[in-house]
């Protein structure tokens, strides 16, 4: 059973999309990161690396086939151009 998500409506290519393919998972990755040298607690920096994992499965076998499906050739030219995690800048 695959999870139901929205389907898209508009293709946005801007902004902070113009770096980086899934800016909001990288930055709700980065507070975490960031509150584990803040504040010291090893869990902190597991939680981390344990969503990064989760969310790249959910990405590269739900979202991102469901995106080529929905806008084909511009999402196959926006993969070729931009990164899916590290920022181009």
């Amino acid at each position: 059973m695959t999870p139901v998500i929205e389907q898209p409506k508009k293709f946005i290519v801007g902004g902070l999309y113009k770096y980086c393919r899934n800016p909001m998972y990288l930055a709700e990755i980065g507070i975490f990161i960031g509150l584990f040298f803040v504040l010291g607690y090893i869990l902190l920096l597991t939680f981390p690396i344990i969503a990064f994992i989760i969310i790249h499965i959910f990405i590269t076998n739900v979202e991102e086939p469901e995106l080529f499906k929905v806008f084909g050739g511009k999402y196959s030219n926006y993969t070729k151009n931009v990164p899916r995690w590290l920022p181009k800048m």
